[in-house]
């Protein structure tokens, strides 16, 4: 999944540790082979190349994660798109050229750029893309699916709790001394500093910011959350950080309340207290509602 995993256990002891520790190898792994966009043998390749020829059938893990993007697509008015791989690519290959992509340039990749293209039965099993030109890439929800798919391993024998930390998306599960798994939230104009801490216990916490993953061009960072409605990276906030319940159906990546940028992210948050928060906005303005 492009990124770096750690995790803590707390256990009885070594062999329930270990136990707990293989089994979240397994089940990330696992994840990453489902859905990884760079593996031309993977399950996502498969997927492509059958719902461009007439029809690819779904597990209900791939139908579920399908849903929750077309909603999140939804959300962001389009900003959040799974087809939007071919923008991702002509900004990497400007990034090898030093240069710009011109405006025909994202013309053109945007015109492969469309979740309406997706064709999903009534049952959402079976996808196919009513288009030529449509691919799937699923990089920006299935970190949070990854998460939620290691809950289990924390109701094994002999383990008191688990933090997974996949590259700055936790999930911290159990019980750990003072009521929950410290978290901190990095400083997004500074990698050394913390911007703020809290405790977390049965939630997952889920960050995307401009710091971690951007290219360089003519010496200037460009971050790689790109706007499909516009074909460049989304502008008005600096870091999200959402706070939640580990759960399929109140799942939404902390990616789609970046695009949805300052003021609509805020407003669905207002009216949605469920979700904790952490914000940072473009002008340096921090907006929070943490546990």
């Amino acid at each position: 999944m492009g990124t770096v995993c750690t995790v803590k256990v707390l256990a009885e002891g070594p062999s329930e540790a270990n136990i707990a520790l293989c089994a979240i190898r397994q089940t990330l792994r696992a994840t990453e082979t489902a859905f990884s966009a760079h593996d031309p043998a993977g399950r996502l390749a498969v997927i492509n190349r059958q719902a461009a020829a007439g029809g690819a059938d779904l597990t209900a893990e791939e139908a579920w994660l399908l849903a929750r993007a077309v909603a999140c697509s939804d959300m962001t008015g389009g900003a959040f798109d799974v087809t939007f791989r071919p923008l991702w690519e002509l900004w990497k290959k400007c990034e090898r050229e030093n240069r710009l992509p011109s405006d025909d340039e994202v013309h053109v990749a945007r015109e492969r750029v469309d979740s309406r293209a997706l064709v999903v039965s009534p049952d959402g099993r079976n996808l196919r893309f009513s288009r030529a030109g449509i691919s799937l890439d699923l990089g920006g929800i299935a970190k949070g699916a990854a998460l939620l798919a290691c809950r289990d391993v924390a109701n094994a024998p002999g383990i008191g709790g688990l933090l997974v930390n996949l590259g700055g998306d936790i999930l911290a599960l159990g019980r750990e001394r003072e009521g929950g798994w410290m978290v901190g939230i990095q400083d997004p104009d500074n990698p050394y500093r913390i911007a703020v801490r809290f405790k977390a216990l049965n939630k997952l916490a889920l960050t995307s910011g401009v710091y971690q993953r951007f290219v360089t061009i003519h010496g200037r960072r460009y971050h790689h959350i790109l706007d499909a409605n516009t074909g460049f990276p989304a502008e008005g906030l600096l870091s999200v950080t959402i706070v939640l319940d580990p759960d399929r159906e109140r799942y939404i990546p902390s990616l789609v309340f970046f695009l949805m940028g300052p003021e609509r992210a805020e407003s669905f948050l207002a009216a949605h207290p469920e979700y904790g928060y952490y914000i940072v906005t473009a002008e340096g303005g921090v907006r929070s509602r943490l546990p």
